[in-house]
């Protein structure tokens, strides 16, 4: 798969949050329309932090859209007075650590790829 087409459905996932507050769709929907399903294994963190850099207000729409989630388990990305950023899973488990960073791009492009992940892997097991 071409770069380009990589950064098109990183893009895509990036602006996600808007699109799903916009939209009346699912984020399930809404990521299956980015073509994220078919080339999941071509999306890595460090790609999503290269376009997060391109789009720095997408990092907020997603702090926003991890502090909105209103279910029972799940990713989230949060900071804390000193600087740091912190990515994690609710309900905490042992096999799923606190993972921090002192780069808000980076926490986010982990907590992207995580949670699109999770719900992937919710979708096709």
């Amino acid at each position: 798969m071409q770069q380009a087409e990589i950064n098109r459905i990183i893009d895509e996932i990036i602006f996600l949050p808007e699109r799903f507050h916009l939209e009346n769709k699912s984020i399930l929907t809404l990521l299956k329309e980015t073509g994220y399903f078919e080339h999941f294994d071509s999306v890595n963190e460090t790609d999503i932090s290269e376009r997060l850099a391109i789009y720095p207000r997408c990092i907020e729409k997603w702090m926003i859209l991890s502090l909105d989630n209103r279910t029972g388990q799940g990713w989230g990305i949060s900071d804390d007075e000193s600087g740091k950023y912190s990515v994690w899973y609710y309900p905490p488990q042992e096999d799923l650590p606190l993972i921090e960073f002192d780069n808000i791009q980076k926490a986010c492009a982990t907590f992207i790829k995580l949670e699109i992940e999770s719900i992937r892997k919710i979708k096709y097991g």
